[in-house]
């Protein structure tokens, strides 16, 4: 079976897939709202069911990263924190090339730490974005305390991180499930290890560092 080393504990892994599951929750209840012809064809309260779904999912999705840093070692928050805001020129180098890995070229790529650049960037979009998608629909939900200009770009500011975090969800799972040099990247998020191989094969920089001591 080989060496298998440590990439994700289990506040990150449970953070992780409970944040994908309650987002899946919403995005779906939400395209059906956004399209309303799809909720009334499920039922003639499809609409309203639709608007329960995404408001009972919205709240442990608010509050799923900062339990997550609670009942997380302070390490782990400050090591997660470092991780997605360190950047250096193979991060740069690796961003440039890596349209053509995503799409089935294999190339060689600079070296990278725990998390590759287009990690840090998934990460960065999804706490932008889910930070959007949590004051607008807040601002939505209780509309009656806002201007109705307030309104009507949460509404607009709302749809453009839903589209922006589904996007970049959906090139992450397609990474993760399909593409054979990344699906060792998925086990480390079920089991939080990662085969040597893997390791040293897309982020050298931290297992030399971190591994090899």
């Amino acid at each position: 079976m080989g060496k298998r080393v440590q990439r994700f504990n289990k506040t990150e892994r449970y953070a992780h897939w409970a944040n994908a599951f309650f987002f899946g929750l919403l995005f779906f209840s939400g395209m059906l709202l956004f399209f309303g012809g799809i909720a009334s064809a499920v039922g003639p309260n499809g609409v309203a069911f639709s608007k329960l779904v995404h408001r009972i999912a919205a709240i442990p999705f608010i509050l799923i990263v900062p339990v997550a840093m609670l009942l997380g070692t302070p390490q782990t928050t400050k090591l997660w924190v470092k991780d997605v805001l360190t950047w250096s020129k193979d991060d740069r180098i690796w961003l440039s090339r890596f349209a053509q890995e995503f799409f089935g070229k294999h190339i060689d790529l600079p070296p990278q730490g725990r998390l590759n650049a287009g990690e840090k960037i998934n990460t960065l979009l999804g706490v932008v974005g889910c930070g959007l998608l949590c004051i607008s629909g807040l601002i939505m939900w209780q509309s009656s305390y806002f201007a109705p200009s307030l309104i009507l770009v949460a509404y607009a500011v709302h749809d453009l991180a839903a589209a922006t975090v589904g996007a970049a969800i959906i090139g992450h799972s397609y990474l993760g499930v399909f593409q054979p040099g990344y699906k060792d990247a998925l086990e480390g998020m079920m089991s939080g290890t990662v085969s040597e191989t893997f390791a040293k094969g897309h982020h050298a920089k931290w297992y030399a560092q971190e591994c090899e001591k």
